[in-house]
C-alpha cells in the first residue's frame, strides 16, 4: 500500500503531520534516520488556528522564513475590554508576531520533511499503539501495521498514541475555539489595520473565560474566539460559541474593527489542551505539542511549543538510537528537556490566566496608565517575553498601578 510504506520496520514513526510532527520528522531525517510520518488527513488541509507565529519560532527555526509562508508581520495592536468600551493601544517598533495561513504553513513544513527523506502517508488513520517484542507497533484502520524502535505522538488533543500508551488523563478543562478567515483586498486591510497590521484582542468576550481576536494578514483577516470550559457540563453551563461568534461579529462591525461587508460562511472549530500531561514519555513513545498538552495557556498559541517540543523529542530520539535504549527511564530525558526549556513559563502562565482580566475594563485602564506594564502583557500574549523572567517585575508594576489609582481617587 502507498508504495510499500507499510511493509517495513522504521527507526521512528511520527503520528500527526502538524507543526510538531513535521518538525520532529524533518529533524530526524536530517540525521539520516529512517522515519515514517502519518496523518489521518490529506494535505493541504485547514487547521482551526489564528495563524500567529511568535517571533521565537523564527529565531529557533530560521528555515521557516525561507518557506515563503509569512503573509505579514504585526507590530502590536489593541487590547479591548469585554464590551469593547475600553481599549489600550500597544505599538512596537519591531514585529511581535508573524502571520501565516495554516493551510499553507503546515503543507510547506510537510513538504520540507518529505524533501529531506521522510516517508509520508496521508489519509491514514491510526487506531492503536502498543509495545510488542521490544518495538513500538502502530496499527491502522485498514488492518495494516508498522513497527518502529520509537513512536512519536504528535496527533493533537485527542491523541490516539497518548491514549494507547496510558498517558492520556481525564482533563478538568479544555479550550474550545471557533474561527473564520475572510479574503479581503490589501487596500481595505491597509485602511483598517495599516501596513503595520495591528491586531485586536478582546478580553473575556461576553463574559467567557477566554478571548476573541482579529488577526490581519496580507489579503485575509482571521477572526476567532476561544473559551476555557469545564469538561463536566453539570458544573458550569457551556456557551454556544457559534451564537457567541455571531454576536461578536456584529459588535466588531459596530465598532469598525472589521469591515461591515464580511459575512460568515464556514465557521471552523477545534479543541486545544490547557495543561501539560503529567507524563509525556513511556516505553518506546514520546508525545509532542497538543498531544502532550503543550500550549501557551494565556493566548492558546501552540505552534512554538509544538515545534520546540518536537525539536527536543527528535534530539532525544537520536540519543536513544545511538544508545539502543528506548526504555521509559531513558526517554524521561525528553520531559526533563522541555520542562527545562519552557515548562516554567507554562506553569506561570496558567496561574496568570486564572486571574487576568476578571474585570476587563479595570484591567485595561490600569495597563493604559502604565506603558511598561502594557508592554509586558503584550510580550506574554505574543510569546515575546518569558513570564518566568518578568513575573516579579510585572506584579510590582501592577500593584503600583493599583496604588496610584487609589491615591488619585482619594485626592
Amino acid at each position: 500500500m502507498l508504495g510499500g510504506i507499510f511493509i517495513t520496520t522504521y527507526d521512528v514513526v511520527v503520528v500527526g503531520a502538524g507543526p510538531a510532527g513535521t518538525t520532529a520528522a524533518y529533524k530526524l531525517a536530517e540525521k539520516g534516520i529512517h522515519t515514517l510520518l502519518v496523518d489521518k488527513a490529506s494535505f493541504p488541509r485547514d487547521k482551526p488556528c489564528g495563524g500567529g507565529l511568535p517571533m521565537w519560532v523564527l529565531r529557533r527555526f530560521p528555515y521557516v522564513k525561507e518557506l515563503d509562508v509569512i503573509e505579514s508581520y504585526t507590530y502590536g495592536g489593541f487590547v479591548h475590554s469585554s464590551n469593547l468600551n475600553e481599549n489600550v493601544k500597544i505599538l512596537k517598533s519591531h514585529p511581535v508576531v508573524a502571520m501565516v495561513r495554516r493551510k499553507q504553513f503546515d503543507n510547506k513544513l510537510l513538504q520540507l520533511a518529505v524533501d529531506n527523506g521522510v516517508k509520508f502517508a496521508g489519509n491514514t488513520l491510526v487506531k492503536h499503539f502498543e509495545v510488542s517484542q521490544n518495538h513500538g507497533q502502530v496499527f491502522f484502520e485498514n488492518g495494516e501495521k508498522v513497527s518502529a524502535k520509537l513512536v512519536i505522538g504528535a496527533d493533537g488533543f485527542h491523541s490516539i498514541i497518548a491514549k494507547s500508551a496510558g498517558l492520556k488523563i481525564k482533563r478538568d478543562y479544555r479550550c474550545i475555539c471557533v474561527y473564520e478567515e475572510y479574503p479581503i483586498s490589501e487596500k481595505v486591510i491597509d485602511e483598517f489595520y495599516t501596513d503595520k497590521r495591528f491586531c485586536h484582542i478582546i478580553m473575556r468576550l461576553q463574559g467567557i473565560l477566554g478571548y476573541g481576536w482579529v488577526f490581519p494578514k496580507h489579503q485575509h483577516i482571521n477572526v476567532g474566539l476561544g473559551e476555557y470550559q469545564r469538561v463536566d457540563a453539570t458544573v458550569v453551563q457551556k456557551h454556544n460559541l457559534a451564537e457567541v461568534f455571531e454576536s461578536y461579529m456584529k459588535a466588531l462591525k459596530e465598532h469598525e474593527i472589521v469591515p461591515r461587508e464580511i459575512k460568515c460562511k464556514r465557521l471552523l472549530g477545534g479543541q486545544i489542551p490547557h495543561w501539560p500531561l503529567k507524563k509525556t514519555f513511556g516505553n518506546h513513545v514520546l508525545l509532542c505539542g497538543d498531544a502532550a498538552g503543550l500550549i501557551n495557556p494565556v493566548s492558546g498559541e501552540g505552534i512554538y511549543f509544538s515545534m520546540a517540543s518536537a525539536d527536543i523529542a527528535a534530539n532525544t530520539a537520536v540519543n536513544a538510537l545511538e544508545e539502543g535504549d528506548f526504555s521509559e527511564s531513558f526517554l524521561a530525558n525528553y520531559q526533563q528537556g522541555w520542562e527545562h526549556d519552557f515548562g516554567r513559563d507554562i506553569r506561570q502562565m496558567t496561574n496568570s490566566r486564572r486571574r487576568w482580566g476578571k474585570d476587563s475594563e479595570e484591567f485595561i485602564r490600569l495597563i493604559r496608565a502604565d506603558k511598561k506594564l502594557a508592554d509586558m502583557c503584550l510580550g506574554i500574549m505574543t510569546g515575546e517575553l518569558h513570564i518566568s523572567e518578568i513575573k516579579n517585575k510585572m506584579i510590582f508594576r501592577y500593584l503600583m498601578a493599583l496604588m496610584k489609582k487609589k491615591i488619585f481617587l482619594n485626592i
